[in-house]
Formats: structure tokens, C-alpha cells, sequence
């Protein structure tokens, strides 16, 4: 009886292990995924008067691809590349503003760092830089602007099985200023939390 129950204790410890190393190795290995996010904007037209606010650019769909590998089966470290596309137009002022910016798409590189908390679970921090292009003016007239920002992230996978993954991440983007003359300039910025379902391929 004792030599039965050490062997089940064997082979549940076994086992235990195996899956632990799987769900880890979940994390490792090149990725492609699809999600949606919804952007606060913190956007100011700066007047040298007055400063006016634009209203949220809302939601957008979002799609990504990466590789990444942890060490020491706990430390992560990847790299992603990111792209953004649908924001609705954005009145400057108030919504009967004739004057709006519109986001066309947002395309973005991430370094990822993180833990892996569980076998499950990762948890992480990104250092980034995106590029927008964004459509500012009005009905009669507009342009046309690529700006460059630093987007810091933080974020959250958790493993369903040994492809799928969903998560969550929070990313703020600080583009630099768009210069209209007489020292009139709007400064995007805006807070994003993005939901998202990842496949990852067979660890490489």
C-alpha cells in the first residue's frame, strides 16, 4: 500500500511538473493575436490663451505579432510590433466644433519584460514607440501629420492552454507636439486600455 501511494506521489509530482513546464513554456515562441481598445484622450490645443480639450477617440481594433521567451522559466523578455486602426473623429472644443483630428492608424514597436507569476500567468511592463497619423482641421480644409510617441505599458496574459492566451494592457502614448504657427500647437496624448486573444505558436 505504501509503495502503491509513493508511486502515486511520483507520478502526480510528475505530472505536475510537466504541466507546469508546458504552461510556461506557453509564454515562449512567436505570436499572433487580435484585440480591441478604447482610448481616453488627454488631447490639448494649446492657444497661448487658452488650452482646448478633444473628446475621446473611442474604440478601435488592434492587431499584433511578437516572439518572446522566458528564462529560468519565470523571467520573460519578447518583442512586438502593433498596429491600431478605426478611432472615430475627435471635435476640439466642443461637439459642435468645426475644428477636429482624426487618428487614421497608430503602428507601434514594444520591448516586453516580464514575470511569470504563475505557470498560467505573465505579467509585464513594455517600453515602446509609435507612430500615428493624424488628420487635423476642418471640413474645407485639413492636413495631414506623422508624429512619433513614447508609449510605456503594462500588462497581463493568462494561458487557457498551450496556444491560446487572453489579456488585458493599459499603454500611455505621449506624442510630440503638432505646430500650426503663431504658436498654436496641439499635443496628442491619450490613456488605452486594450482586451485582447493571443495564438501562440510552438515554442522555437
Amino acid at each position: 500500500m505504501l509503495k502503491q501511494l509513493v508511486l502515486g506521489m511520483a507520478i502526480a509530482t510528475a505530472a505536475s511538473a510537466s504541466f507546469a513546464a508546458e504552461t510556461n513554456d506557453c509564454f515562449s515562441g512567436l505570436y499572433v493575436g487580435a484585440g480591441v481598445k478604447y482610448a481616453n484622450s488627454v488631447d490639448k490645443l494649446k492657444t497661448g490663451v487658452m488650452d482646448l480639450l478633444a473628446e475621446n477617440p473611442g474604440f478601435a481594433g488592434n492587431l499584433f505579432l511578437g516572439y518572446g521567451r522566458v528564462l529560468n522559466s519565470q523571467v520573460y523578455l519578447g518583442g512586438e510590433a502593433y498596429g491600431d486602426l478605426g478611432y472615430r473623429r475627435q471635435f476640439i472644443g466642443t461637439t459642435n466644433s468645426d475644428l477636429t483630428i482624426k487618428t487614421k492608424y497608430q503602428l507601434g514597436l514594444m520591448a516586453k519584460v516580464g514575470y511569470v507569476v504563475t505557470p498560467q500567468t505573465l505579467v509585464y511592463v513594455g517600453l515602446g514607440a509609435e507612430n500615428a497619423k493624424f488628420n487635423l482641421g476642418t471640413e474645407e480644409a485639413s492636413k495631414n501629420y506623422n508624429k512619433w510617441a513614447f508609449a510605456p505599458s503594462v500588462g497581463m496574459d493568462l494561458a487557457l492552454n498551450s496556444n491560446l492566451q487572453v489579456g488585458a494592457r493599459y499603454t500611455y502614448s505621449n506624442y510630440r507636439d503638432i505646430n500650426l504657427g503663431d504658436s498654436v500647437t496641439y499635443k496628442p496624448a491619450r490613456n488605452t486600455l486594450g482586451l485582447n486573444l493571443t495564438y501562440r505558436f510552438a515554442s522555437l
